[in-house]
């Protein structure tokens, strides 16, 4: 005679408890054993004390310089005049891997520091020697600054570098002062893709806007934007990167939001009323790096990438190429390079060195490092002469 068969036991309210806690509790067990190698970000909108430049320790400072040295090596650069003699206007420069930013004039002397220690940022990320660095500022009316620094995001300093907030983000390199005070910058936010694939986390690129109190209130989402035009937008299976590779905004006097796309070779055009896509543009580039509009509605960026000729295009309002100039820069893979607009049609560029273009494209201003290595500078942004009465009230 067969053993009688035990009936299943029904579950009990605890079990189907333990059930559904274990569903809600596995991915978010998976999402933290799969961020287990991005280390937490020190500043989570604390207080960050940026210090003047006489506090400065002159060893603190990320990457194998030190700021001694790098100031040293600043001192050697070499500007270049044209005919017209040096240009008018201040210059922001910011020297790769350097805690500071510093305004000089068109000969090169030094007019104001704003100055960070890397110890204030508390421990190095892992895997980041950079950590602490200046990325990109913009100057304020005021002599503030809005930063990018590498490991942390977007700080506000006031004319003495005192820290007036910090947000952390995962930030990119380019950041704009809008006409109402808010700045606008490239950031990140790490997602999973299950459609793609399931152990990956993609860093999916965003544009932020702030206020000058540092409230966020704005936000446009590159995959969302991407997703509601019906575009494909999600990156290979086995890719780390997203598929964007996002590297300059500009803002239009429209409204929209222009931003290049490294990876895609391509330039979005953003509605931030709505968080669309206006439009995406493409043509004879092939990395499409930083840029700006003419007011023709034209089009002028610099296509710069490793192993190839660094050209400054212009494209007509048609689509059409005016024209495609190799440029002396260097290139610093650390940055995508910056290009400006002056007021008298120049152009002016940095990517490792610095360079001032007519309109015939001739180089009328230049800076550069004799050293080698030679110093890197990943952004000169130039400001007319009337943008610094304040630096009358600062001490020398």
């Amino acid at each position: 005679m067969s053993a009688p068969v035990a009936s299943p036991t029904p579950p009990t309210s605890g079990s189907l408890a333990a059930w559904a806690a274990l569903v809600v509790v596995l991915p978010a067990l998976t999402v933290a054993w799969l961020s287990r190698s991005i280390p937490p970000n020190p500043l989570l909108d604390v207080q960050w004390p940026v210090v003047g430049v006489e506090a400065a320790d002159a060893t603190d400072l990320p990457g194998p310089r030190s700021r001694r040295a790098l100031r040293e090596a600043e001192d050697h650069l070499v500007v270049t005049l044209g005919p017209g003699g040096a240009p008018r206007g201040y210059d922001l420069r910011i020297t790769a891997g350097a805690t500071e930013a510093a305004l000089v004039d068109t000969t090169g002397r030094v007019l104001h520091r704003w100055t960070a220690t890397r110890s204030s940022f508390g421990s190095p990320i892992a895997g980041s020697p950079w950590f602490g660095a200046f990325r990109a500022a913009v100057l304020r009316p005021d002599g503030g600054l809005y930063v990018l620094v590498d490991g942390v995001g977007l700080v506000a300093v006031d004319r003495a570098g005192t820290l007036e907030w910090a947000r952390t983000r995962s930030i990119h390199d380019h950041l704009e002062l809008l006409p109402n005070g808010h700045v606008r910058i490239l950031a990140e936010e790490l997602r999973q893709l299950f459609d793609v694939e399931r152990t990956q986390i993609y860093p999916i690129e965003q544009v932020l806007e702030f206020d000058a109190s540092g409230k966020e209130v704005g936000k446009l989402d590159l995959a969302r934007a991407y997703s509601r035009a019906g575009l494909d937008w999600k990156p290979k299976k086995g890719a780390k990167d997203s598929s964007f590779g996002a590297v300059w905004l500009e803002t239009a006097p429209d409204g929209t939001v222009g931003v290049a796309l490294r990876r895609r070779g391509a330039l979005a055009v953003l509605d931030p009323e709505h968080d669309t896509l206006h439009r995406e543009e493409r043509g004879a580039w092939g990395n499409t790096g930083p840029f700006t509009r003419s007011p023709d509605g034209g089009l002028t960026l610099l296509d710069s990438g490793p192993d190839q000729p660094i050209r400054v295009v212009t494209v007509d309002p048609a689509g059409n190429v005016v024209r495609a100039l190799e440029v002396p820069l260097r290139w610093d893979v650390l940055a995508p390079g910056t290009l400006q607009r002056l007021p008298d049609g120049h152009l002016l560029v940095t990517g490792g060195n610095v360079l001032e273009l007519d309109a015939d494209g001739a180089v009328v201003w230049s800076v550069d490092s004799p050293d080698t290595p030679p110093l890197s500078l990943v952004q000169n942004r130039r400001y007319p002469d009337d943008c610094c009465a304040w630096l009358a009230e600062v001490a020398p």
